[in-house]
């Protein structure tokens, strides 16, 4: 956990390949850092696509697949429906390949 020196919570960024996604205690916070973020870049010759950016949340939806909520107390990672379903379709893809069936995979899959 990042703490400022007023024992608040810090900012921060989390990058995945070219999307950014900016951290904050509150959502005021969130809106400077993203702000400053953006100027940044833009310093830096590198645009800032100000429509993908969102309100800040605590359930801001899903972000490269995974889905992170920070309520009740806590942290928590989840996938969406369709990830799940796609990383099951794969797990039974193997399952397949090495001879393998189980109730979920209909026959027609299993040929």
């Amino acid at each position: 956990m990042k703490v400022r020196k007023d024992g608040e919570l810090a900012s921060g960024v989390a990058q995945y390949i070219d999307n950014l996604r900016v951290m904050a205690a509150t959502k005021d916070l969130a809106w400077k850092s993203s702000s400053r973020m953006a100027k940044g870049l833009s310093y830096l010759g590198l645009q800032d696509a100000a429509c993908k950016r969102r309100d800040g949340s605590q359930k801001p939806g899903a972000w490269a697949g995974a889905v992170i909520s920070t309520l009740f107390g806590g942290i928590f990672k989840g996938v969406t429906q369709e990830r799940w379903e796609k990383t099951q379709r794969l797990v039974r893809c193997i399952g397949k390949a090495l001879g393998l069936q189980d109730e979920y995979t209909k026959d027609e899959e299993a040929d």
